[in-house]
């Protein structure tokens, strides 16, 4: 076999989350370690950039997403801190997380607080949701919020090379 074939059949069968016979037949069982480990890499990866969500998903939970997301969005970048950025909006579009749909709004705070963007960046979310996320972030207690997805409240989010902040700006009503 060539370097460029083992190298397609080894990527094909990392990314392959199902027992495909022919991939698994290729590796017979010698490079599931290889398989694992990039999961609970890219889990890993995923956990730094996301702890609030971390923490209301729990691990299992947090993991079972961080897997699906895996197939749907594979990463494409040696890099991982590039990875996860679709993880808010992958989170919004899950049937199993319907009567929690605030948790999408966490990652994407978490998403720009974790993050080492130097820029203003404005975002909506359901009003609460900062609220939740403050008290997670300064380990407070969780409660689960009282929250009324018709409201949105816009943030500011500021960040240079020395700090970071979080400013509410204003509140709106979503109309159908």
């Amino acid at each position: 076999m060539k370097l460029k074939e083992f190298q397609k059949n080894m990527s094909q069968y990392i990314y392959s989350f199902t027992d495909d016979n022919s991939i698994s037949s290729f590796v017979s069982g010698r490079y599931d370690f290889y398989k694992k480990s990039f999961i609970f890499t890219l889990i890993d990866a995923l956990k730094k950039d996301y702890p609030i969500t971390f923490k209301i998903l729990n691990e299992d939970n947090f993991k079972y997403f961080v897997f699906k997301y895996s197939q749907q969005y594979p990463s494409e970048n040696a890099n991982l801190d590039l990875y996860g950025h679709n993880f808010p909006q992958f989170l919004s579009v899950q049937e199993e997380l319907s009567e929690e749909l605030y948790i999408s709004d966490i990652a994407l705070l978490d998403y720009y607080w974790e993050r080492e963007i130097f820029e203003n960046k404005k975002i909506q979310v359901t009003i609460g949701v900062f609220d939740l996320w403050s008290n997670l972030h300064s380990n407070k207690e969780f409660q689960t919020p009282e929250l009324d997805d018709s409201q949105k409240e816009t943030l500011l989010i500021e960040s240079n090379e020395k700090s970071k902040k979080i400013t509410p700006l204003n509140i709106s009503t979503i109309q159908d």
